[in-house]
Protein backbone atom coordinates (compact mmCIF):
# COMPACT_ATOMS: atom_id res chain seq x y z
CA UNK A 1 0.00 0.00 0.00
CA UNK A 2 1.34 3.36 -0.46
CA UNK A 3 2.25 6.02 1.64
CA UNK A 4 -0.13 9.43 1.94
CA UNK A 5 0.25 12.09 3.27
CA UNK A 6 -2.44 14.44 4.10
CA UNK A 7 -2.29 18.02 5.38
CA UNK A 8 -5.42 20.58 5.69
CA UNK A 9 -5.77 23.67 3.53
CA UNK A 10 -7.64 26.98 4.80
CA UNK A 11 -9.23 28.98 3.10
CA UNK A 12 -9.33 32.74 5.08
CA UNK A 13 -11.76 33.82 3.30
CA UNK A 14 -13.96 30.56 3.44
CA UNK A 15 -13.96 28.81 6.89
CA UNK A 16 -13.92 25.55 5.73
CA UNK A 17 -11.25 22.68 5.48
CA UNK A 18 -10.08 21.30 2.57
CA UNK A 19 -7.72 17.68 3.73
CA UNK A 20 -5.34 17.91 0.80
CA UNK A 21 -3.69 14.25 0.04
CA UNK A 22 -0.14 13.95 -1.51
CA UNK A 23 0.11 10.49 -3.96
CA UNK A 24 2.68 9.92 -6.56
CA UNK A 25 0.04 8.65 -8.82
CA UNK A 26 -1.67 11.74 -9.06
CA UNK A 27 -1.00 14.41 -10.86
CA UNK A 28 -3.93 16.47 -11.45
CA UNK A 29 -4.24 19.85 -8.96
CA UNK A 30 -6.42 20.79 -6.34
CA UNK A 31 -8.17 24.42 -6.73
CA UNK A 32 -6.66 26.42 -4.15
CA UNK A 33 -6.28 29.72 -3.18
CA UNK A 34 -3.17 31.37 -3.23
CA UNK A 35 -3.70 32.66 0.22
CA UNK A 36 -4.86 29.73 1.79
CA UNK A 37 -2.85 28.61 4.59
CA UNK A 38 -1.73 25.05 5.65
CA UNK A 39 -1.82 23.63 8.86
CA UNK A 40 -0.98 20.72 10.73
CA UNK A 41 -3.42 18.24 12.73
CA UNK A 42 -1.08 17.62 15.21
CA UNK A 43 -0.66 18.23 19.13
CA UNK A 44 2.23 20.25 20.18
CA UNK A 45 2.72 20.34 23.74
CA UNK A 46 -0.83 19.35 23.49
CA UNK A 47 -2.16 22.44 22.07
CA UNK A 48 -3.75 21.84 18.76
CA UNK A 49 -4.55 24.79 15.81
CA UNK A 50 -7.99 25.84 17.98
CA UNK A 51 -5.94 26.86 21.23
CA UNK A 52 -3.87 29.38 18.90
CA UNK A 53 -6.93 32.14 19.69
CA UNK A 54 -7.31 31.28 23.11
CA UNK A 55 -3.26 31.55 23.30
CA UNK A 56 -3.32 34.86 21.65
CA UNK A 57 -6.02 36.64 23.76
CA UNK A 58 -4.16 35.75 26.76
CA UNK A 59 -1.23 37.44 25.45
CA UNK A 60 -3.12 40.48 24.49
CA UNK A 61 -4.76 41.07 28.26
CA UNK A 62 -1.40 40.88 29.70
CA UNK A 63 -0.32 42.96 27.02
CA UNK A 64 -2.86 45.31 27.34
CA UNK A 65 -2.75 45.73 31.36
CA UNK A 66 1.16 45.90 31.20
CA UNK A 67 0.76 48.98 28.53
CA UNK A 68 -2.22 50.48 30.83
CA UNK A 69 0.14 51.03 33.60
CA UNK A 70 2.28 53.65 31.86
CA UNK A 71 0.99 54.54 28.27
CA UNK A 72 -1.92 57.32 30.07
CA UNK A 73 1.35 58.72 31.60
CA UNK A 74 4.11 59.40 29.35
CA UNK A 75 2.56 63.13 28.45
CA UNK A 76 3.66 63.42 32.67
CA UNK A 77 6.63 61.68 31.97
CA UNK A 78 7.75 64.13 28.95
CA UNK A 79 6.67 67.45 30.40
CA UNK A 80 8.27 66.66 34.37
CA UNK A 81 11.05 64.63 33.57
CA UNK A 82 12.06 66.29 30.00
CA UNK A 83 10.99 69.64 30.57
CA UNK A 84 8.77 69.78 27.65
CA UNK A 85 5.97 72.11 26.62
CA UNK A 86 2.40 71.22 25.78
CA UNK A 87 2.99 71.32 22.03
CA UNK A 88 5.78 69.82 22.13
CA UNK A 89 4.29 66.40 24.04
CA UNK A 90 1.71 66.60 21.29
CA UNK A 91 4.07 66.72 18.21
CA UNK A 92 5.64 63.65 19.48
CA UNK A 93 2.04 61.89 19.36
CA UNK A 94 1.66 63.23 16.44
CA UNK A 95 4.83 62.11 14.83
CA UNK A 96 4.31 58.96 16.46
CA UNK A 97 1.38 57.78 14.36
CA UNK A 98 2.92 58.21 11.11
CA UNK A 99 5.92 55.97 11.78
CA UNK A 100 3.73 53.56 13.18
CA UNK A 101 2.58 53.17 9.37
CA UNK A 102 5.75 53.09 7.76
CA UNK A 103 7.15 50.28 10.35
CA UNK A 104 3.52 48.18 9.69
CA UNK A 105 4.44 48.36 6.07
CA UNK A 106 7.88 47.18 5.97
CA UNK A 107 7.09 44.47 8.37
CA UNK A 108 4.09 43.23 6.48
CA UNK A 109 6.32 43.20 3.38
CA UNK A 110 9.10 41.09 5.31
CA UNK A 111 6.20 38.73 6.24
CA UNK A 112 4.57 38.46 2.64
CA UNK A 113 4.58 34.92 2.05
CA UNK A 114 6.50 35.40 -1.17
CA UNK A 115 8.64 38.16 -1.10
CA UNK A 116 9.14 37.96 2.96
CA UNK A 117 11.67 36.33 4.99
CA UNK A 118 10.40 35.48 8.11
CA UNK A 119 6.58 34.49 9.05
CA UNK A 120 3.95 36.50 11.00
CA UNK A 121 4.82 35.13 14.60
CA UNK A 122 7.88 35.64 14.21
CA UNK A 123 7.40 39.25 12.81
CA UNK A 124 5.15 39.73 15.86
CA UNK A 125 7.87 38.22 18.27
CA UNK A 126 11.18 40.48 16.82
CA UNK A 127 8.74 43.64 17.22
CA UNK A 128 7.21 43.68 20.47
CA UNK A 129 10.92 42.47 21.65
CA UNK A 130 12.03 45.44 20.27
CA UNK A 131 9.87 47.56 21.72
CA UNK A 132 10.02 45.98 25.03
CA UNK A 133 13.93 46.79 24.71
CA UNK A 134 13.43 50.49 24.66
CA UNK A 135 11.16 51.00 27.23
CA UNK A 136 13.67 48.81 29.56
CA UNK A 137 16.63 51.83 28.06
CA UNK A 138 13.98 54.31 28.96
CA UNK A 139 14.07 52.94 32.40
CA UNK A 140 17.29 52.46 33.08
CA UNK A 141 19.66 55.54 31.36
CA UNK A 142 17.92 58.23 33.23
CA UNK A 143 20.45 60.70 31.44
CA UNK A 144 18.61 60.54 28.50
CA UNK A 145 15.39 61.93 30.42
CA UNK A 146 16.75 65.64 29.90
CA UNK A 147 17.62 65.10 26.38
CA UNK A 148 15.11 65.67 24.76
CA UNK A 149 16.14 64.52 21.22
CA UNK A 150 17.25 61.62 22.17
CA UNK A 151 14.61 60.55 24.11
CA UNK A 152 11.83 61.77 21.92
CA UNK A 153 12.93 59.37 19.43
CA UNK A 154 13.21 56.53 21.44
CA UNK A 155 9.64 56.73 22.69
CA UNK A 156 8.78 57.26 19.02
CA UNK A 157 10.22 53.98 17.79
CA UNK A 158 9.33 52.32 21.06
CA UNK A 159 5.60 52.93 20.37
CA UNK A 160 5.66 53.08 16.40
CA UNK A 161 7.46 49.25 16.43
CA UNK A 162 5.81 47.85 19.23
CA UNK A 163 2.42 48.63 17.99
CA UNK A 164 2.91 48.01 13.67
CA UNK A 165 2.53 43.98 14.38
CA UNK A 166 -1.36 44.45 14.82
CA UNK A 167 -2.57 43.96 11.17
CA UNK A 168 -0.21 41.10 11.37
CA UNK A 169 -1.90 39.76 14.58
CA UNK A 170 -5.17 40.05 13.47
CA UNK A 171 -4.81 38.56 10.01
CA UNK A 172 -3.48 35.12 12.52
CA UNK A 173 -7.11 35.71 14.67
CA UNK A 174 -9.05 35.56 11.74
CA UNK A 175 -7.12 32.44 10.07
CA UNK A 176 -8.22 30.63 12.96
CA UNK A 177 -11.44 31.35 14.17
CA UNK A 178 -14.73 30.38 11.72
CA UNK A 179 -16.38 32.74 10.11
CA UNK A 180 -19.31 32.97 12.44
CA UNK A 181 -17.14 33.83 15.25
CA UNK A 182 -15.33 36.53 14.05
CA UNK A 183 -17.71 39.22 15.76
CA UNK A 184 -17.43 37.43 19.29
CA UNK A 185 -13.32 37.44 19.09
CA UNK A 186 -13.45 40.74 17.63
CA UNK A 187 -15.52 41.92 20.95
CA UNK A 188 -12.95 40.22 23.38
CA UNK A 189 -10.88 43.16 22.55
CA UNK A 190 -12.93 45.67 24.37
CA UNK A 191 -11.13 43.65 27.35
CA UNK A 192 -7.70 44.85 26.61
CA UNK A 193 -9.16 48.59 26.53
CA UNK A 194 -10.77 48.23 29.79
CA UNK A 195 -7.22 46.45 31.12
CA UNK A 196 -5.26 49.63 30.05
CA UNK A 197 -7.89 52.08 32.49
CA UNK A 198 -7.54 49.50 35.13
CA UNK A 199 -3.86 48.60 34.90
CA UNK A 200 -3.49 52.79 35.25
CA UNK A 201 -4.47 52.87 38.81
CA UNK A 202 -1.55 50.72 39.97
CA UNK A 203 0.63 51.96 37.54
CA UNK A 204 -0.02 55.20 38.75
CA UNK A 205 0.72 54.23 42.34
CA UNK A 206 4.10 52.96 41.03
CA UNK A 207 5.17 56.37 39.46
CA UNK A 208 4.29 58.18 42.70
CA UNK A 209 5.83 56.24 44.88
CA UNK A 210 8.99 54.34 43.52
CA UNK A 211 9.25 57.06 40.11
CA UNK A 212 8.46 56.62 36.21
CA UNK A 213 11.72 54.47 35.75
CA UNK A 214 10.64 51.62 38.32
CA UNK A 215 7.00 51.83 36.39
CA UNK A 216 8.53 51.64 32.61
CA UNK A 217 10.16 48.29 34.37
CA UNK A 218 7.62 46.81 35.80
CA UNK A 219 5.65 47.65 32.35
CA UNK A 220 8.43 45.45 30.37
CA UNK A 221 8.62 42.82 32.69
CA UNK A 222 4.76 42.12 32.16
CA UNK A 223 5.38 42.92 28.00
CA UNK A 224 7.83 40.30 28.29
CA UNK A 225 5.52 37.66 29.55
CA UNK A 226 3.01 38.41 26.87
CA UNK A 227 5.30 38.54 23.99
CA UNK A 228 6.76 35.31 24.92
CA UNK A 229 3.37 33.32 24.93
CA UNK A 230 3.37 33.50 21.24
CA UNK A 231 6.82 31.13 21.14
CA UNK A 232 3.62 28.83 21.64
CA UNK A 233 2.49 29.70 18.01
CA UNK A 234 5.57 29.02 16.00
CA UNK A 235 5.10 25.27 15.91
CA UNK A 236 0.84 25.85 15.20
CA UNK A 237 0.53 28.64 12.63
CA UNK A 238 2.29 27.92 8.95
CA UNK A 239 5.60 30.47 8.46
CA UNK A 240 4.35 31.19 4.77
CA UNK A 241 0.90 30.50 2.88
CA UNK A 242 0.28 27.67 0.19
CA UNK A 243 -0.69 28.02 -3.35
CA UNK A 244 -1.46 25.59 -6.35
CA UNK A 245 2.48 26.09 -6.83
CA UNK A 246 3.63 25.49 -3.62
CA UNK A 247 1.56 21.99 -3.08
CA UNK A 248 2.24 20.51 -6.31
CA UNK A 249 1.35 17.12 -6.71
CA UNK A 250 -2.23 17.26 -5.03
CA UNK A 251 -5.70 16.25 -5.89
CA UNK A 252 -8.95 15.68 -4.13
CA UNK A 253 -9.64 16.28 -0.62
CA UNK A 254 -12.28 16.55 1.59
CA UNK A 255 -14.41 19.75 2.70
CA UNK A 256 -16.05 20.27 6.29
CA UNK A 257 -19.37 22.27 6.93
CA UNK A 258 -21.73 22.63 9.63
CA UNK A 259 -25.27 22.48 8.86
CA UNK A 260 -28.17 24.49 10.98
CA UNK A 261 -28.51 21.52 13.30
CA UNK A 262 -24.81 21.48 14.45
CA UNK A 263 -24.13 18.31 12.47
CA UNK A 264 -20.89 17.86 11.13
CA UNK A 265 -20.66 16.71 6.78
CA UNK A 266 -17.38 15.95 5.29
CA UNK A 267 -17.24 16.08 1.46
CA UNK A 268 -14.45 13.77 -0.10
CA UNK A 269 -13.40 14.97 -4.00
CA UNK A 270 -11.14 12.29 -4.03
CA UNK A 271 -13.67 9.30 -3.40
CA UNK A 272 -16.93 10.85 -4.40
CA UNK A 273 -18.74 10.52 -1.27
CA UNK A 274 -20.50 12.51 1.14
CA UNK A 275 -19.80 11.91 4.77
CA UNK A 276 -22.46 12.85 7.67
CA UNK A 277 -21.00 12.97 11.05
CA UNK A 278 -23.10 14.11 14.15
CA UNK A 279 -22.20 15.22 16.91
CA UNK A 280 -21.42 12.04 18.67
CA UNK A 281 -19.20 10.59 16.42
CA UNK A 282 -21.88 8.32 14.26
CA UNK A 283 -20.62 8.19 10.46
CA UNK A 284 -23.55 8.50 7.58
CA UNK A 285 -21.70 7.48 4.55
CA UNK A 286 -23.60 8.15 0.99
CA UNK A 287 -22.57 8.40 -2.61
CA UNK A 288 -23.04 11.41 -5.10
Amino acid sequence: QDTVDSKLIRDPDDRSMHTITSHDEISSHTPLSRDATVTSTRSVFGLTKKSVPYIMIASDVIMGLASGMTIKFFPLFFKNESKLSPVAVLLIFVVTFPTMSLFSKFFQYISDPVTGCLGRVQVCILTSYSGISLLVTMSQVRSLWQTWYLICPIYICRTAIMNCNFPLRKSILMNFVPKRSRGKWNSIDSVTKFGWSGSAVFGGYLADTYGYGFSFLVTASLQFVAASLWWLLIPLVPRKAASVLDVPQMAGGSEDFEDSEGEQHVYSRLAGKHEKTSENGKSLNSGI
